[in-house]
C-alpha cells in the first residue's frame, strides 16, 4: 500500500521540512539548544539537504532543553502538529519524541498492531544525555538499557515478521525474560528515562534512542557549540565538532555507499502526505 512515486517523495519531504521549520520557531521562542544529527547531519554536510535516497529528519537536544520542549512546545506549535512522546501517546514505546503532522499518514510496518497511536509524517527529536566514563559503570548502564529495550520491543512484536531459527528464538526468549523482569510497559519507559538521566555530568554524551548503539557515545565537547549551515535551504544548527562526530559514527562519511545500500531505512506500510492517518487505519482495519 505504500506509494513510492517521485511526486510522493517530494510531498513527503515538504511535509517534513514544514515540521522542521515549526520545531525551529518554537526553539527560538523558548531559547532552546538543538542540532541536527545522524543522517540529517550527514546530509547537511555532504549534500546540503536530504541524503538523496533517504527521507527523514533527525534532531538532537541536550536533555534539559529537550524536557522543556516536551513541557512547553505543544501550546506553541501549529494546530496540526502533534508532539508525540510516551507522556502524550500511550502507544509510543520510545524514550525519544516525534513531531507529527496530523493531516498525513506514515505507518511503519513495526507499528501495525498499534491501533491508537498517532501515525502522521514525522521528524525525530532525540535527547542527548551524559554517559558513564568508567568501563564498569558503562557496562551496567548498557545491560540495563538492553533489558529495557527488549521489554519494549515486544510491544512491536508481530509473529509472522520475526526471524526464524536460533536467532529468532533467542530474541523471543529475551523479550519474554525482559517481560518477566518488568511486566509493565509504562514502568519500563519510566525506568528507561530515569536510567538515561542518571549521569549528572561528564565528558561523554549519548543518544540513547540511536540505532547505532555505542557508536553514538560521543565527546561532549563536539556537541557543546553549534554553527549554522543550510539543509534544503533551511538554516539549521550543526555541532561545531561535526567532522569528529560523523567520522566516529560513519567512518569515511564523504564516501558514498555502494548503490545497493542507497535505500531509506524506514519500512512503511503506507506513506500518504495528503491524507490523515485515521482514514488509512480504518481502511486497513476493514481489510483485516
Amino acid at each position: 500500500m505504500a506509494t513510492d512515486t517521485k511526486e510522493m517523495q517530494v510531498r513527503l519531504k515538504e511535509r517534513e521540512l514544514n515540521l522542521l521549520k515549526a520545531f525551529i520557531r518554537v526553539c527560538e521562542q523558548l531559547d532552546l539548544r538543538w542540532f541536527v544529527v545522524q543522517g540529517t547531519l550527514l546530509g547537511t554536510i555532504r549534500h546540503g539537504g536530504f541524503i538523496p535516497w533517504d527521507d527523514d529528519i533527525d534532531l538532537g537536544m541536550p536533555r534539559r532543553d529537550y524536557m522543556i520542549f516536551l513541557k512547553k512546545a505543544q501550546a506553541l506549535l501549529p494546530k496540526d502538529c502533534f508532539l508525540q512522546s510516551f507522556h502524550t501517546d500511550p502507544e509510543h514505546y520510545h524514550c525519544f519524541a516525534k513531531l507529527r503532522d496530523e493531516q498525513t499518514t506514515f505507518i511503519e510496518n513495526t507499528v501495525m498492531k498499534l491501533k491508537h497511536m498517532h501515525q502522521g509524517v514525522f521528524i525525530d527529536i532525540f535527547p542527548f544525555d551524559y554517559y558513564p566514563e568508567s568501563a564498569l559503570s558503562a557496562g551496567c548502564f548498557e545491560l540495563k538499557k538492553f533489558l529495557f529495550r527488549y521489554r519494549l520491543r515486544s510491544c512491536f512484536y508481530i509473529p509472522q515478521d520475526q526471524e526464524a531459527g536460533l536467532t529468532g528464538l533467542l530474541k523471543r526468549g529475551l523479550m519474554a525474560a525482559a517481560g518477566l523482569l518488568c511486566p509493565s510497559e509504562r514502568k519500563a519507559l519510566e525506568e528507561s528515562e530515569r536510567l538515561y538521566m542518571s549521569v549528572p555530568r561528564g565528558r561523554l554524551l549519548v543518544n540513547n534512542g540511536s540505532p547505532w548503539g555505542r557508536r553514538e557515545v560521543v565527546k561532549a565537547s563536539w556537541m557543546r557549540r553549534t554553527k549554522t549551515m543550510t539543509f534544503e535551504g533551511v538554516p539549521v544548527r550543526v555541532p561545531a565538532g561535526y567532522d569528529a562526530y560523523l567520522r566516529h559514527v560513519y567512518g569515511d562519511y564523504m564516501k558514498l555507499p555502494p548503490v545497493a545500500e542507497r535505500t531509506a531505512h524506514h519500512y512503511a506500510r503506507v506513506i500518504d502526505p495528503d491524507t490523515p492517518y485515521p482514514v488509512w487505519m480504518e481502511r486497513i482495519s476493514k481489510e483485516g
